[in-house]
């Protein structure tokens, strides 16, 4: 969620002052694999998703997917290791940076939105300690060792030791695996069944617990409902911008799109922009924007 889109929330007096919404949790899973029939396809993805659903990188102009690469760097939801995508079954896996990409930017994400919630005043430490085993687990330890500090200060070193945690599970399995399955080549790594880069069978379902706890707990807060719509409603527009006047895109995707279903072109393009990337392309005329 980035900390633009729950900034200063103070939910216990029902006065949510939102600075600035964060459209994008980085929309990059749009992109690359999901390959639109119409336009209301394409916007009911995305509201149903939640503008949280997606995760992605900065990179040259604030755009975080390169569409001529072609990877599957990124996925819908979440891939906490070990599964198999849509475009996957034609392409084969993606190389092992790009599978690490995914699950480092999970971490960083949704440990980055556990501080964001907690500093927003939307997430408690009580229900971060019934709900999340994992947290429990790091929480306890911190609170005997150090029962007279702040519970926000508790709150951090036990954020910090989780991730360690999760960073930790995910190196020490993941080279384990590629030793274990002699894996050498890059081909090797595309043909293998299943993405070897991974949790552990025993840290996995924490990550998916913690993926489901933010869902439940933050991304669907009812305070932040009003700018989630507003972010879809954004999204749409210049989704409609671009699909009618594809010419003002950059000029690699205008290419793409005189030769490629124009819609998956626009949505590439629109997938790899951060919110401040899009909120600039709102604020004047996208194309104008775009023709940098």
């Amino acid at each position: 969620m980035r900390e633009d889109l729950i900034d200063r929330h103070h939910v216990a007096e029902v006065d949510v002052d939102v600075q600035q919404v964060d459209l994008v949790h980085d929309l990059a899973a749009l992109a690359d694999r999901l390959a639109w029939d119409d336009h209301a396809e394409a916007v009911g993805r995305v509201a149903a998703g939640g503008v949280d659903a997606v995760a992605g990188a900065d990179a040259g102009h604030d755009q975080g997917v390169d569409a001529e690469g072609g990877e599957d760097l990124v996925e819908v939801g979440t891939l906490e290791g070990g599964g198999v995508l849509l475009g996957e079954e034609l392409l084969g896996r993606p190389p092992l940076e790009a599978q690490l990409i995914d699950l480092a930017d999970e971490i960083a994400y949704n440990t980055a939105d556990l501080d964001d919630g907690m500093e927003a005043r939307l997430l408690t430490l009580e229900s971060l300690r019934a709900e999340l085993p994992l947290f429990e687990e790091f929480f306890k330890p911190v609170e005997r060792r150090y029962p007279a500090v702040l519970p926000k200060l508790q709150f951090n070193e036990a954020l910090k030791a989780i991730l360690n945690h999760l960073v930790t599970d995910l190196m020490q399995h993941s080279l384990g695996e590629v030793e274990r399955h002699g894996i050498a080549s890059v081909d090797q790594v595309r043909d293998y069944p299943s993405r070897l880069i991974a949790f552990s069978p025993t840290v996995k379902p924490h990550s998916r617990l913690l993926r489901e706890y933010l869902y439940k707990n933050l991304y669907d807060h009812p305070a932040l409902a009003p700018e989630k719509e507003h972010g879809v409603r954004m999204i749409g527009e210049l989704f409609d911008f671009y699909m009618n006047d594809p010419e003002r895109l950059p000029k690699g995707y205008a290419e793409q799109a005189r030769e490629s279903p124009r819609h998956r072109v626009v949505c590439d393009y629109i997938a790899g922009m951060t919110d401040h990337y899009l909120l600039r392309q709102q604020r004047g005329k996208p194309g104008a924007a775009g023709k940098n």
